[in-house]
């Protein structure tokens, strides 16, 4: 059974990885759209990724009901040690797991009247602080089937960047001729 679980909560956090990657390289290019379809899509996927990366963040139960969180993660490995890695992961990013929750509660899942009515940036943060929790995101869920005695949790997925540049480079030639 923690094997699925282990399985089932690495994977969203793959897909969160991916989305980022989409979305870091999607935000490199200048798309000549001038019917806004592009800057909606991309505010979809802005939003989407919010989402993603917030759950891995969220507690391990909400009422009655589990969350598959980095936090219900811990919880099944059940180790002391693992725990305090859990806590050095929140500690060393916790100015990002702060920046992404903000936009999620008052942009993406409730409409806050003052956020939506202003011109003001919601979850900014500092350059680098998302590289360095992906990465240490991975460290932790490494650890973690480490503990489990899980085969080896594999790295990032390296083609979602290759195949989203293709994809960029043909939408691109659309929009830009």
């Amino acid at each position: 059974m923690m094997e699925k679980t282990a399985e089932s909560f690495s994977n969203l956090c793959s897909l969160a990885y991916e989305y980022w990657q989409m979305h870091k390289i999607m935000c490199q290019y200048k798309i000549d759209d001038k019917s806004g379809i592009w800057a909606r899509l991309g505010t979809i996927l802005q939003h989407y990724l919010i989402l993603q990366i917030a759950k891995i963040n969220d507690p391990q139960k909400h009422a009655k009901d589990y969350n598959l969180s980095l936090a219900y993660f811990v919880a099944r490995v059940n180790k002391s040690s693992y725990c305090d890695s859990y806590n050095k992961f929140r500690e060393d990013n916790k100015e990002f797991i702060k920046a992404i929750n903000k936009p999620r509660v008052k942009v993406v899942a409730h409409s806050d009247v003052k956020v939506s009515t202003s011109d003001d940036v919601v979850g900014a943060f500092s350059a680098g602080l998302d590289e360095k929790y992906f990465d240490s995101l991975h460290e932790i869920i490494s650890e973690g089937y480490r503990e489990l005695g899980l085969n080896f949790f594999p790295e990032w997925p390296s083609f979602i960047v290759d195949d989203t540049k293709i994809f960029m480079n043909k939408v691109s030639k659309i929009f830009n001729t």
